[in-house]
């Protein structure tokens, strides 16, 4: 899965030819959880999501997939809760265990996690492999940091 476009700036990638052209660049989401998730949905957005936003990964295109992503992790704890108090498996009428619902519903939910995980990168790991063309050129202030610091330390270390 490719890596997201400011993860790869982060790490020191700045050779032009590794780095998608035109990818699309939305502007960044507003912080504030919707208003549907859940009171532990809107916990986790509201941990998650400032981190994101601090990579420059979370964008306002992003906002459904990190509410999916909130949803998902919420329901995966609140099965994982319920299974611990209460066991994998049950008792039937006919005296046969039988694996409990919650346990499918648990291995769909963190399915659901990995997914929407995976679109963020836990970041905009799909946004690498589309390609627009861009509005109009705007200034990336997280690319501008990367440069200048860069730039200080070729300088400190006598090549440029």
């Amino acid at each position: 899965m490719p890596t997201p476009t400011p993860l790869r700036l982060l790490r020191g990638e700045t050779r032009p030819s590794r780095l998608p052209q035109g990818e699309p660049r939305p502007r960044p989401l507003a912080l504030r959880p919707p208003r549907w998730l859940t009171r532990g949905a809107r916990a986790i957005w509201r941990d998650l999501a400032p981190r994101l936003a601090e990579l420059g990964v979370l964008t306002e295109v992003d906002e459904a997939v990190l509410a999916g992503f909130c949803s998902a992790y919420d329901e995966a704890v609140r099965l994982e809760r319920d299974i611990a108090e209460h066991g994998i498996s049950v008792e039937t009428q006919s005296g046969y265990r039988a694996q409990r619902p919650e346990v499918a519903a648990r291995r769909a939910a963190w399915e659901r996690v990995r997914a929407f995980g995976a679109e963020l990168g836990i970041g905009a790991a799909s946004r690498t492999r589309v390609r627009a063309t861009p509005r109009e050129e705007e200034s990336d202030p997280l690319s501008e940091v990367i440069a200048a610091t860069q730039g200080r330390r070729q300088r400190r270390s006598g090549r440029g």
